[in-house]
């Protein structure tokens, strides 16, 4: 069974610029250790915050949506992922 993640690498993206890159990792540290979807939600929406770019807000905001279509399994998956994903990017 194949867990599709919408949009994760731009996701990773605008963490890894809003966040990583300045030194704040809180945002990939909880993402990183969520149970629930609902808290994936509650971490991405104080992500949402501090991202600057309205465009970038909009893309957040999809990917949110899309992590509430999910079961909880799936949305735990994507959620480690996108922690991944922002930490590794160069």
């Amino acid at each position: 069974m194949q867990r599709e993640c919408y949009n994760v690498d731009d996701i990773a993206k605008i963490i890894y610029e809003n966040y990583v890159k300045e030194g704040q990792y809180s945002i990939t540290d909880r993402l990183s250790r969520v149970p629930s979807k609902t808290s994936i939600i509650e971490v991405l929406y104080d992500a949402i915050r501090g991202v600057k770019n309205d465009e970038d807000k909009r893309k957040f905001k999809l990917f949110v949506d899309s992590i509430s279509n999910m079961q909880d399994t799936d949305a735990i998956y994507c959620a480690k992922l996108l922690a991944l994903k922002a930490l590794s990017r160069d």
